[in-house]
């Protein structure tokens, strides 16, 4: 009798454990399907809108000269040209390039 009780009762939770899973996937969809929705809505109000539409894309457009006008001026700048001097070396020990030390003084061009 009490292993009858105890299998029942394993069925019982299985199905409980089975409601809540189809209760979460219920959830997510309907949670899924409102944010469709106001994605939706969204688009139509943005796209029905002559002004909106107007303003969106001149926001883009500014946003776009914005960013050339940033990678012109890198391109813009002229490299800048050093001359270096040796004004010292001194030996270190290790073998080597890593046994030199060298001191330079550099004047832009």
């Amino acid at each position: 009798m009490e292993d009858q009780t105890r299998i029942l009762e394993e069925q019982e939770e299985e199905e409980i454990r089975g409601e809540m899973l189809i209760y979460k996937e219920m959830k997510s969809r309907q949670k899924q399907q409102e944010i469709e929705a106001k994605s939706w809505d969204r688009y139509i109000s943005r796209t029905s809108n002559y002004n909106i539409l107007k303003e969106e894309k001149a926001q883009r457009k500014n946003y776009m000269e914005s960013n050339l006008k940033h990678e012109n001026a890198a391109a813009d700048r002229p490299a800048k040209l050093f001359i270096s001097h040796i004004l010292a070396v001194e030996n270190t020990g290790d073998q080597g390039p890593a046994g030199v030390d060298v001191t330079l003084a550099r004047t832009s061009v």
